[in-house]
């Protein structure tokens, strides 16, 4: 580090490392796309019924590229794209704004975000045995 002879300053080195932190944290806020979450209305379900196609993470397992549809009442499946019969069917029920949901695999929150072109339906969860569970969908307007 440096050249021979010549002595580095630690905070020097902390300025820097601190800089490059400020820097990665204002291009990761650019790159965020989404709106924010939509206050949800039960009526708004019409609005984001249909097929979606996104990703799942589930703690200590490899992510899967998913696909979901979401019916005017509520209810939805998602199952993984390669496997697309082995659908995990779901409830989401809306309550003072936010969206609460239930499935045999996961509960949790459900937030939807719209853009210009399309919407982003975003969750987080715990499965039953306590895993956190993150999912992120979109679908066209």
């Amino acid at each position: 580090m440096g050249e021979p002879g010549r002595r580095v300053s630690v905070r020097g080195w902390v300025g820097t490392i601190a800089g490059l932190a400020f820097l990665g944290a204002a291009l990761t806020g650019c790159a965020t796309t989404a709106p924010d979450p939509r206050t949800m209305k039960p009526e708004d379900l019409k609005l984001i019924a249909g097929e979606w196609r996104g990703t799942a993470y589930v703690q200590g397992q490899q992510a899967v590229a998913v696909q979901g549809f979401i019916h005017e009442n509520g209810a939805f499946y998602v199952a993984p794209r390669a496997n697309p019969a082995n659908q995990v069917p779901g409830f989401m029920r809306i309550s003072d704004g936010k969206v609460v949901y239930e499935s045999p695999a996961s509960d949790g929150t459900m937030t939807f975000h719209e853009g210009a072109t399309e919407w982003t339906w975003k969750w987080q969860g715990k499965t039953k045995s306590g895993s956190a569970v993150t999912t992120e969908l979109t679908k066209g307007k």
